[in-house]
């Protein structure tokens, strides 16, 4: 299990690293460090046949992760010339407090619901030790972004484990008992003729998912 912490040297190499997948145009505008970032030459082929849904641009934008600061790609993979790479025990991550200006958990959060029944990919997580590290590890004024696979309403996290998706309700509340307050949410990854009831990661669900993006600020 993994953790890249960044230091935001440059948005090319946090291009890179999001992963995230958006699927609205954005307005036209002048084009900024974020768009910037998505065209930087050095981008994998991989990540750019992704754009098309990704939109990874809008979502650093939405998050307003900017050069300099010191970021936790949570689970992300070693691929980056300036990610300090973690292998980590999610149940003792050694994140100081106080060290991190934002904190990304995408398409990861439902995976610390699931629960491996024979044990061989995937140990047994406490999620409230996990999450609870990784809010402490926010400044205050800290950001949060997370962006999961949406599971049919209150249905809480019992979707974690057959169909990697979690319930958006659930999700919120868990984050907003940790104090932090939702200061953005995005619709762009919403897919309306999604039901909900397929595993998330392949078959005909995959890249087609409805999908929810939530920004959350630690106060202070």
């Amino acid at each position: 299990m993994s953790a890249a912490l960044v230091r935001t040297r440059s948005f090319s190499a946090w291009t890179l690293v999001a992963g995230l997948a958006l699927l609205a145009a954005a307005p036209l505008r002048a084009a900024d460090i974020y768009d910037a970032a998505v065209r930087h030459a050095g981008r994998s082929a991989d990540d750019l046949k992704r754009d098309s849904l990704d939109h990874p641009a809008e979502v650093l934008r939405l998050a307003g992760i900017e050069p300099g600061m010191y970021v936790a790609d949570f689970l992300a993979a070693n691929r980056l010339p300036n990610v300090e790479h973690q292998l980590v025990d999610l149940n003792h991550l050694s994140l100081p407090a106080g060290s991190l200006d934002a904190v990304l958990v995408i398409k990861v959060y439902h995976d610390l619901y699931w629960v491996d029944t024979d044990k061989k990919n995937w140990p047994d997580v406490d999620p409230r030790e996990v999450l609870d590290t990784l809010v402490k590890a926010l400044k205050p004024g800290g950001t949060l972004l997370l962006v999961d696979h949406s599971a049919k309403p209150e249905s809480g996290s019992s979707a974690a484990s057959p169909l990697h998706r979690i319930d958006e309700s659930f999700a919120r509340k868990d984050f907003e008992s940790r104090a932090l307050k939702v200061v953005a949410t995005s619709n762009v990854l919403r897919r309306p003729d999604d039901p909900r009831t397929q595993i998330s990661y392949k078959g005909p669900a995959l890249g087609k998912t409805d999908r929810f993006v939530i920004v959350f600020r630690k106060g202070g």
